[in-house]
């Protein structure tokens, strides 16, 4: 097995997203027990796991009122019922499902361990590059850009600031990552129309849609950013009605889901957001305020978009 075998083989595992709905919780799930194995923990108990995957989701899957960690670490030990070469249990699991053929998370927790197989683990030390390969390419299939590093951080993945996905194409010639669905380059990045955010930075006007900054240094704007509100890599379209003109912290807390456009064009924060002055300051105070909208009428946040950001993104 080779990276670009054992990437193959994870793609095979079904579908991350179905109908527009994000279901990243076999991705995350991969990426945490690649953290793990990166910090000398191979295979990991799922009792001492299972709350850590559970912040896991809350944090970075879609907002559900439960979460099952239970079950791709569960699922992830088969393809089409033939064992996968990346993934390993251990212990008992004879009594493991139930009888709609479901883990029983008492059971999971009593008797199982997991983590990547030999085979993987080999295959990521094969190359200092491979797992930073792995890692950006789960974290793409996850997240937008803005989260990369905080979801990386989270897992325990440490990436070299210096490092960039492209220096794998000369160091390891299996690394480029040719994968279907969206075009996407040997970053694992999907690739969007380079004028996206020019013009939905012109369209707003330069300004951020929620405060309204506009830094500039001498005759330079910096510090805006084009948001995508149903993300790039979830078949959101680079159009400017997909798109909001927001400041950098606007933009993490947007597609963090601390806060959201509701369909008045009004701002709404997450309830979980917490009860802070940095936090009421960058936030709380634009609470049911109207966002700068374009200056034409028909490049306004779309309806549909705003919605699945609502249902995927937005924590309540």
């Amino acid at each position: 097995m080779n990276i670009q075998e054992l990437i193959g083989e994870i793609r095979l595992q079904p579908t991350w997203k179905s109908g527009g709905q994000r279901a990243p919780h076999k991705a995350l799930t991969i990426l945490f027990a690649l953290g793990r194995a990166l910090q000398g923990h191979r295979i990991i108990s799922y009792r001492v796991a299972e709350p850590e995957l559970k912040n896991l989701l809350d944090g970075f899957g879609p907002p559900r009122d439960l979460q099952h960690p239970e079950y791709p670490v569960w699922l992830l030990r088969q393809f089409r019922g033939a064992p996968t070469g990346f993934w390993q249990l251990e212990g008992d699991t004879s009594g493991v499902e139930d009888a709609s053929k479901n883990p029983r998370p008492a059971e999971m927790r009593e008797h199982i361990s997991f983590g990547l197989s030999e085979s993987a683990w080999r295959v990521i030390c094969e190359h200092s590059n491979n797992a930073r390969v792995l890692a950006m390419l789960l974290a793409a299939e996850i997240v937008p850009a803005t989260l990369h590093q905080s979801l990386l951080d989270a897992v325990g993945i440490d990436m070299p600031t210096d490092w960039s996905p492209f220096d794998a194409a000369s160091a390891a010639p299996d690394a480029p990552l040719l994968l279907v669905g969206r075009k996407r380059v040997s970053s694992a990045r999907f690739q969007r129309d380079p004028a996206f955010s020019r013009l939905v930075r012109d369209a707003y006007r330069s300004e951020c849609a929620v405060c309204s900054i506009a830094p500039k240094l001498g005759d330079e704007l910096f510090g805006l950013e084009a948001a995508h509100i149903r993300w790039v890599n979830h078949e959101g379209p680079d159009i400017i009605s997909n798109g909001l003109c927001l400041c950098r912290m606007h933009h993490v807390g947007f597609d963090k889901g601390a806060m959201k456009v509701d369909e008045q064009m009004r701002v709404r924060v997450s309830s979980r957001l917490d009860h802070s002055r940095p936090s009421d300051e960058m936030f709380r105070r634009f609470e049911g305020k109207e966002i700068r909208l374009p200056q034409n009428s028909t490049d306004n946040p779309h309806q549909t978009m705003l919605e699945w950001h609502w249902s995927e993104v937005f924590k309540p």
